[in-house]
């Protein structure tokens, strides 16, 4: 097994039988997402979140952008621009 910082790891992809990176790479890289092994699904603990300081849970800025992220039509694009690779927020 080799360690290698994800930024380098699309380059260098040709030279291993298999590796594992992060989605986003994967997507830069205009790799094909139906030569994927495996995939985290909607569970996984490593999704992305947001964090703000407790003092801004309620800043108007904060809210509008959860809430922009759960809109159904926030969610359609993310399911067709990102074909399945990107799972939209609950």
């Amino acid at each position: 097994m080799v360690e290698l910082d994800s930024a380098l790891i699309i380059r260098v992809r040709d030279q291993f039988d298999a590796y594992s990176t992060n989605t986003n790479k994967v997507l830069e890289a205009g790799i094909d997402l139906k030569t994927r092994l495996f995939s985290e699904g909607g569970d996984s603990p490593y999704a992305n979140i947001i964090a703000v300081n407790s003092k801004r849970v309620n800043d108007p800025a904060i809210v509008a952008l959860v809430k922009a992220l759960k809109t159904d039509k926030t969610k359609k694009f993310i399911k067709e621009k990102y074909k399945g690779a990107v799972i939209p927020a609950k």
